[in-house]
């Protein structure tokens, strides 16, 4: 067996055994949101065309971009699910320091032999090639995936969580381009709701949807993050729920803008 062979074969081993290879049954566990909860993400192409165009269409490319913690993992895990495929979890990490070429072939052959849907998460290298500043590593590794997904025969999502729009070059081998924002002021209040009703409050009168509203950078990940927290510090009522809900909010925004939220933070409650 040659060297190059034994390292493929060795790839595969860890990725039969990783965590990150989700059987169908278990692709939707511990997402940030629910299955049923799905219309809730803020796609730019509802996820009812997204599903009819990877079931019905035979579509295999798709690239997801948006704000950290808006669900683009949520959203790869339940295509994973509508398609009664497992999903298999690949991070720029897993590609790294060297080997990327013969790790992502590794990957795509245990992909190709579960019959999975392949995710490459934090695919900044893959979907903003154009942008300033690249390292070497990441235009080799570019292409060496590039070449990669061409003999792929399966179903591949890249996502990244750059907030810039990726550069047109870098979409052209995607057939579907998908933007997951910050959660619609209906569906942020839905989820508070939610939220809510899990942890038990009964005083749902004491925050109004106008309130939640000024929190405009939430994301399915934020609340997802404040019930867990809540199982060590318990949150005794909805304003509560409201305060630990701004403080994620705070930390996306830049110093000059968490003056002027505070501001209307400090008005509103006046």
């Amino acid at each position: 067996m040659t060297s190059q062979n034994a390292l493929l074969l060795k790839s595969l081993e860890q990725f039969v055994n990783s965590p990150e290879f989700l059987p169908p049954e278990a692709v939707c566990q511990d997402a940030v949101l629910e299955p049923h909860q799905i219309d809730l993400l803020n796609t730019s192409i509802p996820s009812s065309e997204i599903s009819h165009a990877l079931v019905r269409l035979n579509c295999k490319r798709i690239a997801l971009h948006g704000p950290s913690g808006t669900g683009k993992t949520t959203l790869a895990r339940w295509l994973a699910a509508r398609l009664g495929r497992p999903l298999l979890i690949v991070r720029t990490a897993d590609l790294l320091p060297t080997a990327g070429a013969q790790r992502m072939a590794a990957m795509t052959s245990q992909a190709r032999h579960q019959g999975a849907v392949l995710l490459l998460e934090d695919a900044d290298f893959l979907l903003h090639r154009g942008r300033p500043g690249r390292e070497a590593w990441e235009v080799a590794l570019a292409h060496e995936v590039e070449s990669a997904l061409g003999k792929y025969q399966g179903v591949a999502i890249a996502s990244s969580s750059l907030c810039d729009v990726p550069d047109p070059g870098s979409l052209r081998q995607f057939e579907m381009n998908i933007r997951v924002d910050y959660l619609r002021e209906e569906d942020a209040w839905t989820l508070f709701m939610e939220a809510a009703a899990s942890l038990n409050i009964e005083d749902l009168l004491t925050v109004a949807p106008r309130e939640l509203a000024r929190l405009y950078l939430l994301a399915p990940a934020d609340f997802a993050t404040v019930v867990r927290q809540a199982r060590f510090r318990p949150v005794k009522d909805l304003r509560e729920l409201y305060i630990r809900l701004y403080s994620e909010f705070s930390l996306k925004l830049r110093p000059w803008e968490r003056l002027g939220a505070l501001r209307s933070r400090a008005r509103g409650m006046a």
